[in-house]
Formats: C-alpha cells, structure tokens, sequence
C-alpha cells in the first residue's frame, strides 16, 4: 500500500471511499429552465439602458433591485428549488451597490451633480441587467463531479499548524496596530517610509512575496481548516472557528470587510453538502442569523478601521460619521465626468491582471489601475499612495470598452459567472478537498461585485496555493480501491 495511505487507518479509507460511492451515484444538478418572459423583460431593460433615457437614477436603481426579486422568485417558485449562487454576487450587488446608490442619493447628487449620478446608476443598472440576461440564457444539466482525492490525515495537521504559526509570524504586528491604531498606523508607516508592502509601490520582492503569502493564506485557510476538522474530522464547526482566529482577526483589524466575508464564507461552506441547498425554512433561518452577525460585525469593523477598535473610538465614529460603505455610485459618477469626451481605455485595466505579479523592480513603470490614476487626476486631496478606488464590475467594463459596449460585454460576464456557478455546485458532493476552493472562490463573488479585477487577481493566487497543497497533501485513491486496501 502506498506509504501516504498508511498514515491513516485503513478502516478510514475504505469508509471515506463507501461514502463517496454512495454519493457519486449519477447525481444531476438541476437547473431552472429559461423564462421567456424574464428573458424579454431583462433584454428590454438593456436596450432601456443603452438608449440612455434621462431616468432619475434613484429609480433606475430601484428597477435593478425589481429585476433581482423576480429572478429569485422564478428560481424559488420552481420544482424543488435550490439555493443558487447567484444569489451571493446578488448579495455583492445590495451590499456594495444598491445601498449607496438608492439611499445615499442626495449626498452623491451634492457631490458630482444629477447628471453623472443618472448616468452612473444607469451604467451600473444595464449592466446588472445584461448581466443577468447573459445568466440566464441557457440551462444545463451538470453531472456531479466526485473529488477521487484522500486527505492525508497527519500532513495536514503538520502543514495547518506550521501555516498558521508562519502567518502569527508575519502578521501580528498588523494585527495588534490594526485593533489599536486602524488604518492611520497602516498610512502613517506609509509615510515613513516603510511602504507596507504593497505591490503598488513597493520593487522588494521579497515584500510582495510575503504580503501575497499572508494575503492569499488568510483568504483560503479558513474553509482548509473548516473542512479537515468539521468535515473530515467531524468537530464543531466552532473548533473550525477558533483554529481559524488568527486569520480572521487579521482580516477584520485591517478594515478589509469584503476579505472578511471571504473568510467566513469559505470556512461555512466547507460545511454544506448538495443536499443542503435545497431551499428550505431551516436553511433561510440559519443563513439568515448568520448574515446578521458578520452584518454587524462588518458594521463594527467600518467605524473602528480608521482609529482602532477601542469602545470610544467606536461610538465617537458612529455619532460623528454616516455608514458610506463601498461608495461604488459615487466614484464611478466622478470617474464617468473624466471620461466625457474621451475615449475609452480599449483594455488597459483588463491588462492589469496580466501584469500584476510582475515585480517593479523588473518593470519600473509598469500602469496602475485606473482606479489610482484617474483618482488623483480628478482630486488632489488624495495623499495616500496606495489608496484606490473601487467603481464595481460595470465601472471597469465601462472605462475599457465604453458606454454601449461595457454594458454589452456583461452579458459575457454573465455566461461566465453561470458556467463557473455550475462548475463550483459540482464540488459540494462527497468528501474531495475541491470544497476548500470552491468555498472560498464563491465567497470571492462578494467581492467581484465591488472590483471585478481584484477578485480575479486574489483567483490566481487561491489557484497556486490550492494546486500547489492539493499536489503535496493529497493522494489520488481509485473507487476499485476498498477491497486491495482490505486485502493488503
């Protein structure tokens, strides 16, 4: 027998193999089919939108959020529903759009005036709706996908702490300066020189090495350690949770709310099968009380990320401050003033994630995005120099291809939003390890919503860790195993 096999009793083999056998029995994922209908109203809210009728954008946003409640009642009104996953970039869509645009509307309109307000929220409207035209324009049946591969039981147990303890290692001075000071630590050791390194201006290999390590590991650990100790092991998911500390409380003391929602979600996913996406009053409820925690903790986080989390800091904040959240309208608003008159940038934010792990010391004057750029060229009160500006998906499809052609090319987005959807359900069968990236890629559309770039650059490195633990710490082990397992 294979020597990584033998870290684990052989009972324990054969019994994981049983197991999935029994749920690799030619499970189909059903899909809703296409609503004629919807698909009529979606494509007429497109054409609405490229015509670029001179609609208040308070209800242009307001006719996004119709379009969203109606396909989720067309997929729950359907034979045996599902919980389908575009309800978490639906999700993204309310937390880091629709918030900001329809009850912030005022303060926009006094900040970048009616006319760019409109024409954002009609921007990000058509391509809400293309979007989901381009989702919901075919329906598959998709053959569960049953992970052949084995956790090595005392691999990774090794291979979580010695992660874990190199990660306390790297970030707990971040952790602490962020509980205490926010982000003016962050900014202020910006502008003393140490550079914090940021792949933006930072040309120390070694920095960006490290920065993409801790980064990429606080993203995809929790939903690892979730899976080996809830799901394969079979602890509560709270033993998961308080393993997984240090990696939230990293991305919670950095202010980052969007990367603290990735973390949640993996580690919670790590704990579904298929079955339980069946959409039932259960699931509603404990996604529902789950949703309202991290709500609240995210609610905690955007008060004391800027001077610590101590209780006055809080409570000061919170009096003195309205809840902002992404500001996704309002930028893309400033960013689409710039724009008039000029021509699109043809592609030159898309290169980004081509060229963004190319270090500066090779490429000194390699492009930033245009969310750093075109931010200082509208306001020169912006003076840190690795802060960015997110303008959403729509805002990127927009600043590379134009008015038409941006919210045309959501359409694209769409197809591949519903054929990655597709790929990621498969993974919720069985025991395979799949589940850990799934988990962690789907919680990774929350993100997508707010800086559709940026999510496909975190992708990449999730991608390379994943393959590169799964290479080491997993074995391949055949379905025709059990009986030469129990022979030998």
């Amino acid at each position: 027998m294979n020597n990584a096999l033998r870290i684990l009793p052989q009972s324990d083999v054969v019994a994981g193999l049983r197991r999935r056998q029994i749920g690799t029995s030619a499970q189909m994922m059903d899909e809703p089919r296409p609503n004629v209908p919807f698909l009529i109203l979606l494509a007429l809210s497109v054409v609405l939108a490229l015509a670029n009728l001179p609609i208040p954008g308070k209800w242009v946003h307001l006719w996004a959020f119709i379009l969203i409640v109606l396909d989720v009642l067309n997929r729950t009104l359907q034979r045996n529903p599902k919980l389908d996953l575009i309800y978490i970039w639906y999700a993204g869509y309310m937390y880091s759009v629709f918030i900001d645009g329809f009850f912030s509307s005022d303060k926009i309109i006094q900040n970048v005036g009616v006319y760019y307000y409109d024409k954002a929220s009609m921007i990000i409207a058509g391509s809400m709706a293309a979007l989901l035209l381009g989702y919901n324009l075919s329906s598959s049946k998709k053959k569960s996908v049953e992970s052949s591969y084995y956790l090595v039981s005392k691999s990774t147990v090794i291979f979580i702490v010695a992660n874990i303890l190199l990660f306390i290692a790297l970030s707990y001075q971040d952790i602490v300066n962020g509980f205490l000071s926010g982000r003016l630590w962050i900014y202020s050791d910006i502008v003393r020189g140490r550079e914090f390194a940021t792949m933006y201006i930072t040309r120390d290999i070694s920095a960006i090495f490290t920065q993409t390590y801790v980064t990429t590991t606080a993203l995809i650990m929790p939903a690892l350690i979730g899976y080996y100790f809830h799901r394969i092991k079979n602890h509560s998911i709270f033993v998961a949770l308080l393993i997984s500390a240090p990696y939230l409380m990293y991305e919670f003391s950095n202010g980052s709310r969007h990367n603290f929602f990735i973390s949640i979600v993996g580690l919670l996913l790590t704990t579904f099968r298929r079955h339980m996406f069946n959409l039932n009053l259960k699931l509603v409820s404990k996604l529902g009380a789950v949703a309202l925690v991290v709500f609240s903790a995210t609610v905690v986080q955007y008060y004391g990320r800027m001077h610590g989390f101590a209780l006055d800091n809080i409570v000061y904040n919170q009096s003195s401050q309205d809840m902002k959240f992404e500001g996704t309208v309002e930028t893309l608003a400033m960013f689409a003033g710039y724009m008039e008159g000029k021509p699109p940038l043809l592609g030159q934010e898309v290169m980004i994630i081509l060229t963004y792990f190319i270090p500066r010391k090779f490429w000194p004057d390699k492009p930033v995005g245009a969310g750093q750029w075109m931010l200082r060229e509208i306001s020169t009160s912006v003076t840190n120099p690795v802060h960015s500006a997110a303008v959403s998906f729509a805002g990127t499809m927009f600043l590379d291809w134009g008015f038409h052609f941006g919210i045309l090319s959501c359409i694209l987005l769409g197809l591949l939003i519903r054929k990655m959807n597709s790929t990621l359900m498969a993974s919720f069968d069985g025991q395979g390890p799949t589940i850990i990236l799934a988990g962690t890629l789907i919680g990774l559309e929350l993100y997508a919503v707010r800086s559709l770039l940026a999510a496909i650059i975190q992708m990449y490195a999730l991608l390379l860790f994943y393959y590169l633990y799964k290479l080491v710490f997993c074995k391949k082990v055949h379905f025709d195993q059990p009986n030469r397992l129990r022979q030998q």
